[in-house]
């Protein structure tokens, strides 16, 4: 059983936030060639990425945070992360998702 932090830790904060729509689409559509799509473009998109099976893993993360429902959790991990990678950018885009997510749930 994989817990709230390794998750976390395995996808990144600020990854997750960046590519939120990419991941929620492959995990409402979880098909080998759209895990392969989006592997390729993590891989391509993202200077520090190392390799295709880091991307899979990656994804594969995604996956169960998003069948636990953490979401809205990495999106406050996010906003409050004091990370330096966390830019101004990213923490205003991980609060818009956080309140996409609270008007779907309460409607």
């Amino acid at each position: 059983m994989v817990n709230f932090n390794r998750a976390r830790a395995s996808v990144g904060l600020s990854n997750f936030v960046l590519y939120y729509e990419d991941y929620r689409r492959y995990f409402d559509q979880p098909t080998a060639s759209n895990k392969e799509q989006l592997a390729r473009k993590l891989l391509i998109s993202n200077p520090k990425a190392s390799s295709i099976d880091a991307q899979v893993t990656r994804i594969n993360y995604t996956t169960i945070i998003f069948s636990n429902k953490w979401e809205m959790e990495m999106l406050k991990s996010a906003i409050n992360s004091s990370h330096p990678s966390m830019t101004a950018a990213i923490k205003t885009k991980a609060r818009e998702l956080l309140k996409s997510l609270y008007s779907k749930e309460h409607h």
